[in-house]
C-alpha cells in the first residue's frame, strides 16, 4: 500500500520522503515511551505551516497499538502535524477517531489531491 501511495505521490510531483523522522510519544495508562516511525512525511507543509505526514495503515486490525501511536502522536504535536491515514474499507471503522486528522479509504485515494491542505500552488 505505501508503494502504491508513494507512486500516487510521484505522478503528481508531491516531493516526499519515507520513514525518515523518530520520535518518541507516551502511550497507554502507564504514558510509557513508544517509537513512532512515519511512513511517508510530504515536504510542502499545509497552509497554516505544519508537516504533512501520510500513514497507509495495512493492518487487517488496527486498533491494536498502531493507531494508538498515531493517536499518541497526534495528541502531543497537533500544532505542528497533519496526519492523514489511509486504510481499506473494511478496516476504515477500526482505527481510532483521535489517531488522524483526514481519514481516506484507500479505493478512493483520488481523494487525496483534495484533502492535502496545501498552500495555493
Amino acid at each position: 500500500m505505501e508503494g502504491v501511495v508513494c507512486q500516487w505521490l510521484i505522478e503528481r510531483g508531491i516531493a516526499h520522503r519515507h520513514a525518515s523522522e523518530m520520535f518518541t510519544v507516551t502511550t497507554g495508562p502507564a504514558r510509557a515511551p513508544s517509537m513512532y516511525v512515519p511512513d511517508i512525511i510530504l515536504h510542502d507543509k499545509t497552509k497554516d505551516g505544519k508537516t504533512i505526514i501520510i500513514e497507509p495503515l495495512q493492518s487487517s486490525s488496527p486498533k491494536g497499538p498502531g493507531t494508538k501511536i498515531f493517536a499518541a502522536f497526534r495528541r502531543e504535536m497537533k500544532k505542528k502535524y497533519y496526519v492523514i491515514v489511509i486504510a481499506r474499507t473494511n478496516t476504515m471503522h477500526k482505527v481510532l477517531k483521535n489517531a488522524y486528522d483526514v481519514l481516506i479509504d484507500y479505493e478512493k485515494l483520488y481523494l487525496l489531491e483534495k484533502r492535502i491542505p496545501f498552500p495555493e500552488r
